[in-house]
């Protein structure tokens, strides 16, 4: 039979992280690595969608002595700033297609009182 629309047959996403402790501040980092495989974007036009990989990162600072000291998070999404296809739908003589974000950084604080 024909692949199912927007179905890749393989996809993963994969994930480390690691607190380190040091004293009263505490460090967070974590990797995750997502991978779709291809798939088509409909029965009838079959044209080929995802087939990327993404990689975002994260590196946070806690501080467990001074609570009024503000967490601090620094994320990258799509580090590599890898593009994508994540969807193409035919609208009459023209296309809409869609693709993967581009590199975001973005940066966190927060904090309890």
């Amino acid at each position: 039979g024909s692949p199912w629309p927007y179905a890749p047959k393989l996809q993963t996403a994969t994930s480390v992280s690691y607190p380190l402790i040091l004293d009263n501040w505490t460090i967070t980092s974590s990797l995750t690595h997502t991978f779709m495989g291809k798939a088509i974007n409909d029965l009838n036009d079959q044209s080929t969608i995802f087939n990327y990989q993404l990689l975002d990162a994260q590196i946070g600072v806690l501080s467990t002595a001074y609570p009024w000291i503000p967490e601090v998070n620094l994320t990258v999404n799509n580090l590599l700033d890898k593009r994508g296809i994540t969807t193409h739908i035919p609208q009459g003589s023209s296309i809409d297609g869609g693709y993967t974000q581009p590199r975001t950084v973005i940066l966190r604080l927060s904090g309890s009182f």
